[in-house]
């Protein structure tokens, strides 16, 4: 009989009203928390690799400047060395459309061409990613 009253004395512990929503609420800050430490490290990292490629890059300059400055005739010996250089590639590059036009005849070509159109369109395409005018429809069937 003892028993039977202390079974009816003791009351069954339950957590108050909202607590459980105010456990996930308390899970999802800390989580977009974390997600914004996140993204603020990653933006940190790729704000100090820009700053340090472009000091490097800033320096490279700034020593080909210093070395063209100390020396000036080494302006004139470069232009000297590259322009036939760029005579012979520009004579070649010409030699070669040549023969390749004599080749291929005009459907030949204009196969060509459209796969040529046809692999730009599909790079832009990804590169710009999907749309804005294409036909969405929700789940009420509207346009969104």
């Amino acid at each position: 009989m003892q028993n039977e009253t202390r079974f009816h004395h003791a009351q069954m512990v339950s957590p108050s009203a909202g607590f459980t929503a105010r456990v996930m609420a308390r899970l999802e800050e800390r989580e977009r928390a974390r997600a914004r430490q996140r993204a603020m490290i990653g933006a940190g990292l790729l704000v100090a690799a820009g700053i340090a490629s472009f000091a490097l890059v800033a320096l490279w300059v700034a020593a080909w400047i210093n070395a063209l400055l100390a020396s000036p005739s080494a302006i004139l010996v470069t232009v000297q060395t590259i322009s036939p250089l760029l005579g012979g590639l520009a004579e070649a590059l010409w030699i070669a459309a040549a023969a390749i036009l004599r080749a291929v005849n005009s459907v030949q070509m204009l196969a060509y061409a459209l796969i040529v159109l046809a692999l730009t369109a599909i790079w832009a395409r990804v590169v710009t990613g999907p749309s804005k005018f294409a036909l969405t429809l929700s789940v009420g069937g509207q346009r969104k």
